[in-house]
């Protein structure tokens, strides 16, 4: 492909259709539907394979070139759930289609290649492969820019979302809910920057809306059931708000607008949007209570949230009690036929008999095994979607609270996250096993009655007996699994502390330190543990004792019985039988009782974090601002961090036009860092108000804000992944060309770029494996990749050399161009970026000005000087 891949080296960017049918036809290849490919397949004009070209998630990945047979292929295209783009080698019949399909899953373009069978060239693979594939991804893009309705005109929202997201805002906005496509995905998780049809009902929650997954048919619907959400076969979300019917009734023509264009509707054909539904659609309606007013973008929680998990899933819960029901019932089979064969086929050799009774015990057996299977399988299944419910719930509830009302250090927190396990093992096949089989237990102490009449009065006698000792015993180990629970709790905070600090333990020769600390927190809860053992195991022997004792009574007594003729030798040994399904149950729930207090207390443990006050608290309205301008206002404010008794900032107030370079100075603990945050709303002002644009940051939505307004934080931390995947933390769709414009600007590809993996450089925990200054410089990376309106710096290059952080002040000075920027250092070289210097000492504002003035009167001494770090002018030696 020499003309091809030409084309593709010469880089004209995203080419128009003309232009790529153009190109294309030069290679005497054409873009085809997928009905006409087939076409050509079947009349043998074409032998295609397949170019698996994977999304540009990693930089120094290429793709590769697979051929495959030309039935393969076909097969591969027709179980896709959207169509094949073609380009197929054959003599241009046909100009390019207005719109044309995509084919893959989330995360993967596939395109099918099909070559003249009777001049077959090789493609060239490796680095001339990447071009071509390079050429494709500009051909699709430029398709897709011209896909119609769906994208004409479409205004996109501030970052990358998928089109179900935005339509689902947009329902939620013709409600009366203002909520943002960002504030709706904040959280989620997302896969290849597209929303798992699964989690759309929890993002449908978020925004206040009811959803449903239906098939019927949209043009069915009535008027006031609309808008719908429908999505069609060739990737476009549709949002349905009228159905325009003719005179009989019947539809003529939809209005619909596409994800992205809201407020631009278009009127379809009828058939049309009939051909291109996608069989499935959302019906969406305000949640009970939700008014024209709006509501929070996280609806809240009542205290029953784990019940709802298990409510979810009622339905399989009420057949597995009818299984439960039918086990039982089944169970008495073997004792009946013990007593039928004693008394009935023993004395009269009725082998018939004994073959028929044989048979139908045979069948229960068989019965009961097939639904004790299933009754597992279906419980398991109903607790493992219980466990992920709420480990999702529970884990959104941790990213959402304040960070001021944390309830816990990390590693309890991590503790009771852990415990998640312990809720998930509590609703499994087990404990309804245990729990079921209790009411039962009447069952076979009236079948008992019925056989043995009077002999019932042994089992009754027993069961008060067990239960009185088994809760004093549960008494003990509730008390000693409190302790137990809460010293686990401190071995794992020990143990994340130490391990983040290992370093530091070493470096300081501290290993004794943390070897005293361990052991102390290891030993008492092996002690507590060892009790615990203890008492859970007296009281299952003690039941199981308890059961031997009642089968022994039993034959005594049923012994005279049967001598007195009361009774037959057959119903006292199915008594006895019997007898053991009795305090069976017991036994079970005396195995289970354990795991119920575990589970009660990793209840408690995950309600501290569920109940936790969240940025987002029920019935708050937030603003979602279409555009910032970057102006800051600080009135007066107070504000004190949690346990601490000495106030951070101190009756503050400043005004910061947007697009204003601002330096903060002043000594540690001044309150610098403090005011960033409260800029970006990570925390909430004791007194006064911060705010953006002449709107309260407190108003506006979190996630927007931030999307909007980028903090980069002192000793920003680093996760475990790549390079690319820590820069695009925000957006792992990001397209490949704003992770390098946001790693230049951060000065990060000079040395990205000399690495034998480039940005698949794997990082590991808290970025070990890089330098300080490279962790910077990736974290700074990370900021700029939003392309945030404002930028919030705190001491940017403190762990850089000098060099490299030149090379950053130059490049941010023209990135911030037309931005806000405020910015914490320390060091002299980074005011040349500012014009306007703030200077804070003790929580208070001592100084503020234009930065030639403060930083002479800093010098000179004018007046009271406060207490700052050392900063000078730019080019001085000497720091003031």
């Amino acid at each position: 492909m020499p003309t091809l891949v030409s084309w593709a080296v010469a880089g004209a960017a995203r080419p128009t259709t003309a232009a790529a049918t153009a190109a294309l036809r030069s290679e005497r290849m054409e873009i085809l539907p997928r009905e006409r490919w087939a076409n050509t397949w079947r009349d043998g004009r074409a032998k295609p394979a397949i170019l698996s070209i994977q999304t540009w998630g990693r930089l120094s990945r290429r793709p590769t070139f697979v051929p495959k047979a030309c039935r393969s292929a076909r097969r591969r295209c027709r179980n896709d759930r959207q169509n094949a783009l073609l380009l197929a080698c054959s003599p241009p019949r046909a100009g390019l289609p207005a719109s044309l399909p995509r084919c893959g899953t989330p995360g993967k373009r596939k395109i099918v290649i099909s070559r003249d069978s009777h001049r077959e060239r090789s493609p060239s693979v490796g680095d001339r492969m990447s071009q071509v594939a390079e050429l494709i991804n500009r051909i699709e893009t430029g398709l897709n820019a011209e896909e119609g309705p769906a994208q004409e005109g479409a205004p996109q929202p501030e970052g990358v979302f998928d089109r179900l997201v935005v339509a689902l805002a947009a329902v939620a906005q013709h409600y009366g809910i203002p909520v943002s496509p960002q504030a709706l995905v904040s959280g989620v998780p997302l896969e290849g920057g597209r929303l798992p049809l699964e989690h759309a009902a929890a993002v449908a929650e978020r925004a206040g809306l009811q959803v449903e997954l239906s098939s019927a048919d949209p043009l069915s619907l009535a008027d006031g059931e609309l808008p719908v959400i429908a999505p069609t076969t060739d990737g476009r979300v549709y949002v349905l708000h009228a159905i325009v019917r003719g005179s009989r009734h019947t539809p003529n023509a939809v209005v619909v607008s596409a994800a992205g264009a809201p407020d631009k509707r278009i009127e379809l054909p009828a058939d049309e949007f009939k051909r291109q539904h996608g069989g499935h659609m959302l019906r969406l309606r305000p949640q009970t209570g939700i008014d024209e007013r709006g509501m929070s973008a996280v609806p809240s929680r009542p205290n029953g949230w784990f019940l709802a998990a298990i409510r979810a899933n009622r339905g399989i819960y009420a057949e597995a009690i009818l299984a439960t029901a039918a086990i039982n019932v089944l169970a008495l089979a073997m004792p009946l036929f013990t007593m039928n064969v004693y008394d009935r086929v023993l004395p009269g050799n009725a082998a018939d008999t004994m073959w028929a009774l044989a048979i139908g015990v045979v069948i229960a057996a068989v019965f009961d095994f097939a639904i004790k299977t299933l009754r597992a399988t279906c419980v398991d299944a109903a607790g493992r979607r219980a466990d992920i419910k709420l480990a999702n719930f529970v884990y959104g509830r941790l990213l959402a609270a304040r960070l001021a009302d944390r309830p816990a250090p990390a590693g309890v927190q991590a503790h009771a996250l852990r415990e998640l396990e312990t809720l998930r093992d509590f609703v499994g096949s087990s404990t309804l096993t245990a729990f079921g089989d209790l009411p039962f237990l009447v069952l076979s102490l009236a079948v008992i009655f019925t056989i043995a009449g009077p002999l019932v009065l042994v089992g009754i006698a027993a069961i008060p007996i067990v239960v009185c000792t088994g809760l004093l015993a549960q008494r003990a180990l509730a008390r000693h699994m409190r302790s137990a629970f809460g010293e686990t709790a401190r071995r794992s905070a020990v143990m994340v502390e130490t391990l983040v600090g290992l370093e530091t333990i070493k470096s300081a020769g501290a290993e004794s330190w943390a070897a005293a600390k361990w052991e102390q927190a290891v030993s008492e809860h092996i002690r507590t543990g060892l009790r615990i053992r203890h008492l859970s195991s007296l009281g299952v022997h003690f039941v199981h004792a308890a059961q031997m004792l009642m089968q022994v009574t039993m034959v005594l007594v049923g012994f005279h019985m049967v001598s007195a003729g009361e009774i037959t030798v057959g119903a006292l040994i199915a008594s006895t039988m019997l007898i053991g399904r009795v305090l069976g149950p017991l036994h079970a729930v005396a195995r289970i009782v354990p795991k119920l207090h575990q589970a009660r207390l990793a209840h408690q443990a995950l309600a501290d974090i569920v109940n936790a006050l969240q940025e987002l608290p029920a019935g708050a309205l937030f603003l979602s601002k279409s555009s910032f301008l970057g102006r800051f206002d600080v009135d007066h404010v107070t504000f004190t961090y949690e346990q601490e008794a000495a106030a951070a900032l101190r009756d503050v107030s400043l005004s910061i036009a947007a697009g204003e370079r601002v330096g903060i100075i002043g000594a540690v603990g001044s309150g610098k860092t403090t005011i960033l945050k409260l800029m970006q709303a990570l925390h909430t002002p004791g007194s006064g108000q911060v705010f953006i644009d002449g709107v309260s940051v407190g108003h506006v939505d979190p996630a927007l804000l931030r999307a909007n307004v980028g903090l980069l934080q002192h000793g920003a931390d680093l996760f475990r992944g790549t390079i690319r995947s820590n820069i695009a933390l925000a957006d792992p769709g990001a397209a490949d060309d704003a992770i390098l414009r946001a790693a230049h600007a951060a000065g990060a590809l000079d040395w990205i770029a000399r690495l034998p993996s480039g940005f698949d450089t794997v990082v590991r925990e808290r970025g070990a494996g890089l330098s300080a200054g490279q962790r910077q410089s990736v974290a700074l990376a990370r900021t700029l990749m939003r392309s945030p309106r404002v930028l919030l710096l705190d001491e940017p290059t403190s762990d850089m050399d000098g060099r490299t952080e030149q090379i950053v002040i130059r490049r941010l000075r023209e990135y911030a161009e037309g931005r806000t920027l405020i910015l914490v250092t320390h060091r002299p070289a980074l005011l040349d970026l500012v014009d306007r210097l703030i200077v804070l000492d003790n929580g208070r504002k001592v100084a503020d000005g234009p930065k030639a003035k403060v930083l002479e009167e800093l010098k000179n001494g004018n007046g009271k000087r406060p207490r700052v770090a050392s900063v000078a002018a730019p080019g001085t030696k000497k720091c003031a």
